[in-house]
């Protein structure tokens, strides 16, 4: 059916299947009143080759990154997994772009007994916490710098 909508001039191939609107978030998500809904995105390197997974918690603002090979949606799972599980009984949504990456969002909705939601295309302003704190981790990680050359391990607060 996609394939056959692609030929014919349609629109049905470049989305993610069976994602959830942010429109259908619960209300409490929106007046931040309880600890565990998080903003997701992914922060691209240096000649698109890697990425920095970022989640931002909305009602502490509390700031997870970790540092990835590649934009690959396996890769984003696993990173996303392993900064959220120690914390699984504290994920109640989680809302992310449209981007590829996060293609497995329904493995991670499942693993953390989460909802997950996309914001609408182009409207960044749906998850602003995230995209302002990815800004502030721009300060440490500029567009320009290879993170390769980051160690493992590193802290913004390191000296």
């Amino acid at each position: 059916h996609i394939i056959q909508d692609k030929r014919r001039g349609g629109t049905l191939h470049p989305h993610l299947r069976c994602r959830k609107k942010r429109k259908k978030r619960h209300g409490a998500h929106e007046r931040r009143e309880r600890f565990g809904d998080w903003e997701l995105d992914t922060i691209i390197g240096k000649s698109h080759k890697q990425a920095i997974v970022s989640l931002t918690e909305r009602k502490s603002r509390l700031s997870l990154i970790a540092k990835v090979k590649t934009k690959g949606a396996n890769e984003v799972e696993q990173a996303v997994l392993k900064l959220l599980k120690p914390l699984s009984e504290q994920v109640h949504t989680i809302t992310s772009d449209n981007g590829k990456e996060f293609a497995r969002h329904e493995s991670i909705a499942r693993t953390l007994n989460a909802d997950f939601y996309f914001a609408h295309p182009y409207a960044s302003w749906e998850r602003g916490l995230n995209e302002n704190t990815n800004g502030l981790i721009r300060q440490y990680f500029p567009k320009n710098q290879d993170s390769t050359t980051i160690p493992r391990g590193t802290s913004v607060c390191d000296g």
